[in-house]
């Protein structure tokens, strides 16, 4: 296992070879400075101010050998005429051939290989393999290698031939192939649409298969709680004074992710701690939210020490917040090896709106508080 840290950065991309995750590590620097001590005196508030300040980083975990799930791709998914390569020797080579039915029998990409049939007018069927003799491979990043074969096309060596993986032209095949029959096979075009059958530098080949991979990351680096009163909640707001009322997020997790497996994030750390002089804490909520303990559902229990989350999603189709924090009050639990907060299924783009509450006891100590809250993303490759 390897580790990397790099702080202060907002989040990186992760392209899928083995399992890897990411993980986000919050920072909490709780401060309490009253000007006179926390009595335990009705309605009475404490000029303290409570500041969270998230230093973020992210740690990058690489597990050899993990297996995952290929994630397959066809040749011109929407039918829009991007299937076919130019021989300088053979012509017209189409790479999503369909049988008399009108179903799909092309070339399918997955992680490791390019596999299946392409079809010459000219020369037959070009078996892509796998088999024992016959195999074009793929690195998991669209660099091809090995080589096709045809009965009467012979061998052809697509180790010049590469497919884009990012960008607008995502998905094309770019570069040649070569054969002593075939001569060169042209996926180099300069007419930037889909085949002309009259002109062979017209021509492009595109695919719906992408390298797996995910983008985590969380905004809003600073967010403050603002002053206090043990009679009622403090919500964090994104570097401004705090709340009194559960009505923005605090910050939001950002993730994207193309992989068919889809993805779960988990939160995992310690609750507030006073480290000095002594250690006081501001218990964490648990596993069961605060709309079940005592309503109305987000205010938790003024008057008790109390620290939590809850997360909104603000967009996403795939993707869902995870009990205990999809509900409108909060939790935080640390007794659950797997504390999932979210996750999604499929290729999606999702955001996560992050708040945050703490109530505060009469008698809370005023002092140094601090938590360690570890967000971790894991494709589920």
């Amino acid at each position: 296992m390897t580790l990397n840290s790099l702080y202060f950065g907002l989040g990186c991309k992760i392209i899928k070879a083995r399992r890897l995750i990411q993980s986000i590590n919050l920072l909490a620097f709780l401060i309490f400075r009253p000007q006179t001590q926390i009595k335990t005196v009705r309605k009475a508030f404490c000029n303290s101010r409570l500041a969270i300040f998230l230093l973020i980083g992210f740690a990058l975990f690489v597990l050899p050998g993990f297996v995952f799930a290929a994630q397959i791709g066809t040749i011109d998914p929407y039918s829009q005429g991007y299937q076919y390569a130019w021989s300088d020797n053979i012509g017209w080579i189409n790479f999503a051939p369909k049988n008399g039915s009108g179903n799909y029998i092309g070339l399918r990409i997955t992680d490791k290989a390019v596999i299946g049939y392409a079809w010459s007018q000219n020369y037959g069927w070009i078996n892509f393999g796998p088999t024992p003799y016959i195999s074009v491979t793929n690195d998991g990043f669209g660099h091809l290698s090995g080589s096709a074969w045809g009965q009467d096309a012979g061998w052809i060596d697509f180790s010049g031939v590469s497919i884009n993986t990012s960008g607008p032209n995502a998905g094309q095949f770019t570069g040649t192939a070569t054969g002593d029959i075939v001569g060169t096979l042209n996926f180099n075009t300069t007419g930037g649409s889909a085949c002309s059958p009259t002109d062979p530098t017209e021509c492009e080949v595109f695919t719906d298969w992408r390298p797996q991979s995910i983008t985590f990351s969380v905004s809003n680096p600073f967010v403050n709680f603002g002053l206090f009163s043990s009679i009622a909640p403090r919500y964090a707001t994104a570097g401004g004074a705090g709340s009194g009322t559960d009505t923005a997020d605090a910050g939001t997790l950002n993730v994207s992710i193309h992989g068919s497996s889809g993805y779960s994030i988990t939160v995992s750390g310690s609750t507030l701690t006073n480290t000095s002089p002594s250690h006081n804490t501001i218990s964490a909520i648990g596993a069961t939210p605060t709309a079940d303990i005592a309503p109305p559902l987000n205010i938790g229990t003024p008057g008790t020490d109390q620290f939590g989350i809850r997360l909104i999603k603000n967009s996403g189709p795939n993707s869902d917040v995870s009990y205990p924090y999809s509900t409108n009050g909060f939790a935080l639990d640390f007794s659950s090896p797997n504390n999932e907060v979210a996750s999604g299924t499929d290729d999606d783009t999702a955001h996560f709106g992050i708040r945050y509450i703490c109530n505060i006891a009469p008698n809370l100590p005023a002092g140094y508080y601090l938590a360690h809250l570890t967000f971790i993303a894991i494709p589920n490759f």
